[in-house]
């Protein structure tokens, strides 16, 4: 998944608010909400949250079964959201599989998380959080996968470079982002068509902060598949971030057109419009992605504080920042978002 940009503005209120935009995103949408407060879990105090991707890194946008398993306190079973986000709740301390089938187009998963017993947290009567990242992959590597996330061409894959692929989506979940894309340029010289590793290729720049090189790779995606979604939305990522706000809106919209339940893409969206000095549409679309929820939905509130400093609209502000605090009480700014609202309420 793509990196939140940072989105600077003249006024100093609006600098202050919208540079805090990194890091938004260090909880899962429904990471906050006790579903079943009655479900005694496996007995302990741990938490275990999880967020699905799938192939490229446009959030999992369907609600699926998740099995959480161990050998010791059976089988447990919960849903994602619409925006691929599931939570287990009082974990007790052992080793556990997290199991998703998510349909024949990916591979299944099985992923180990191991809960480790703490004396300290027991008296205190908390536990461990742990967060996982699932990012789906292909059923079969040689082939093309659906045509939303690839080209639909139809054509097959050669094995080396889907291998390379491989390689290099590991690279990138260790955090070895010039690795990855090392690999990732190996398999687009023995297939240059190779739509997903072209839009990887554009995300892991992005993970760099190099909006600028990300730009070749997702054209060269689009140009292959015009209508896949994720190298539709990464592009209009891009644009934000270089300040290309005309040519990211109409990137952008096209996504939402594709997928109006995106949040990110509204998201997205919504920022290029504030670029643009559209505050209405800006306001449109960001209030759609709160809608929508998840963690693009909790970053829409600090936009959305934006546009009403914007528009001189300052008890509004003051609520969406108070709003985003809220629910993402653990913000690296927050003593500097205090500090806005302080000034927002003083100007009132």
């Amino acid at each position: 998944m793509c990196i939140r940009a940072s989105f600077g503005r003249t006024l100093a209120l609006i600098a202050i608010v919208c540079s805090l935009a990194a890091g938004a995103h260090s909880q899962s949408s429904n990471g906050g909400i006790d579903t079943d407060p009655g479900d005694p879990g496996t007995g302990g105090t741990s938490t275990i949250d999880g967020k699905i991707y799938y192939p490229g890194g446009r959030t999992y946008d369907r609600r699926i079964n998740v099995k959480l398993t161990s050998a010791s306190t059976g089988d447990h079973y919960t849903y994602t959201d619409t925006n691929g986000a599931f939570t287990f709740r009082r974990v007790s301390p052992g080793s556990y599989h997290v199991v998703i089938d998510a349909g024949k187009e990916f591979q299944p998963v099985n992923e180990t998380v191991d809960i480790f017993s703490s004396g300290k947290a027991r008296s205190r009567g908390t536990g461990q959080t742990v967060t996982l990242q699932i990012n789906l992959e292909p059923a079969v590597r040689t082939q093309i996968p659906a045509p939303r996330t690839v080209s639909a061409k139809g054509m097959a894959i050669p094995e080396a470079a889907a291998a390379a692929y491989k390689e290099a989506i590991k690279l990138s979940d260790a955090g070895e982002r010039n690795k990855a894309i090392e690999e990732l340029k190996k398999a687009l010289a023995i297939y240059p068509e190779f739509m997903l590793a072209l839009n990887e290729m554009g995300v892991e720049y992005l993970r760099l902060h190099q909006a600028d090189k990300a730009l070749e790779p997702l054209r060269a995606a689009l140009k292959i598949a015009p209508d896949a979604f994720a190298p539709q939305v990464n592009y209009g990522i891009a644009l934000v971030r270089l300040k290309s706000y005309e040519p990211a809106a109409l990137s952008l919209k096209k996504a939402v057109g594709q997928d109006g339940s995106s949040a990110e893409a509204h998201l997205y969206l919504g920022e290029a419009m504030i670029g643009l000095g559209d505050y209405a549409n800006a306001r449109l679309h960001l209030v759609r992605a709160v809608e929508l929820g998840g963690d693009d939905g909790i970053e829409a509130h600090r936009y959305l504080a934006a546009v009403f400093i914007e528009t001189g609209q300052k008890s509004d502000a003051v609520r969406e920042l108070e709003t985003y605090l809220r629910l993402n009480p653990k913000v690296k700014d927050v003593d500097k978002i205090n500090q806005v609202i302080r000034q927002l309420r003083a100007g009132s």
